[in-house]
């Protein structure tokens, strides 16, 4: 059974704020670097239009349980992540198949997490995060250029989840753990995918 370090509270609402913080810089990084280029290259549509959906289904997630670390960290990256499917979708249109499948996807998965136990919920989180970090990296390993591609982004993601990490195990959060793990081994596959195309942005 999952016991963590729940001896840590303090620890936890510490590294909670700091994750919260550090969350909401990767999507503050991408904007700032696709602006600065003015390029969306190498930047997957189908992987922000994800994470576009995970935010606010996590947004929400927070309303309804009462959990304000989602509930602030997700709102503020709702509308970052929109402005970058915004430079995404003026250089790419997306297709309507394409949007609802992915509300489709994170719909789904947000339903197995509320509903199911810790073992539905981690394999649901661990599926959703495996899908986006496959659309990630396939798009930096075909891509001709990969200058819309901010690292400094990818690894303020990674910063976060070591962060929200130490918040899990301080606070008994099984789920979190898992989800951390994946997503950082999916940010290291992008950032060396990134680092044979384009020099260090």
């Amino acid at each position: 059974a999952w016991t963590g370090f729940g001896s840590a509270p303090k620890l936890g609402t510490v590294a909670g704020v700091c994750a919260g913080a550090a969350t909401v810089s990767f999507p503050a990084f991408q904007v700032r670097h696709i602006v600065c280029t003015e390029s969306t290259a190498g930047v997957s549509p189908v992987a922000w239009l994800l994470l576009f959906w995970v935010a606010a289904a996590w947004s929400t997630h927070g309303v309804v349980y009462n959990d304000p670390y989602q509930l602030l960290v997700n709102a503020i990256c709702l509308p970052l992540t929109g402005l970058v499917l915004y430079r995404i979708h003026r250089e790419h249109a997306f297709s309507v198949r394409s949007v609802f499948g992915c509300i489709g996807i994170v719909a789904l998965s947000m339903a197995a997490t509320v509903v199911g136990g810790v073992l539905v919920s981690a394999a649901s989180v661990v599926l959703l995060s495996t899908l986006i970090g496959v659309y990630m990296v396939s798009r930096l390993a075909t891509a001709t250029l990969a200058s819309g591609f901010s690292r400094r982004a990818t690894m303020a993601s990674s910063v976060a989840q070591i962060l929200w990490l130490t918040h899990a195990l301080a606070m008994n959060n099984a789920v979190v753990a898992v989800h951390a793990f994946v997503v950082i081994a999916w940010n290291s596959a992008a950032v060396l995918a990134a680092s044979r195309r384009t020099p260090a942005l």
